[in-house]
């Protein structure tokens, strides 16, 4: 619990400290704090899968955020309802572009 206080307390701090100068303070803050927080295997199993589709989610979020369905899911409003949409879209995109990937280069 005290680490996820000083995470929250950190987060805060950024939110009234709004400059350039603090920002590698608090990035080099969050990544040693993230890093000490106990996780389950199951919360660093999907993770590592995640970041195995990191470069796909990517350029498919770009794609259909700038691109394609900016209207639709900016207009959900709600920023966390928006964040959830957008990532299971590119998900779901980005493991049916690996497996068309994966075909395409076999043969």
């Amino acid at each position: 619990p005290f680490l996820y206080i000083v995470v929250l307390l950190l987060i805060i701090s950024r939110c009234v400290i709004n400059t350039n100068a603090y920002s590698p303070f608090y990035m080099f803050g969050m990544i040693v704090l993230i890093l000490l927080i106990k996780r389950k295997a199951y919360t660093d199993k999907w993770l590592a899968h995640l970041g195995n589709l990191s470069m796909e989610m990517w350029l498919i979020h770009s794609w259909f955020c700038y691109y394609l369905f900016r209207d639709f899911f900016y207009g959900l409003k709600y920023p966390i309802v928006v964040f959830l949409v957008l990532l299971a879209a590119s998900y779901v995109s980005a493991v049916v572009v690996r497996f068309i990937g994966s075909r395409i280069v076999r043969t």
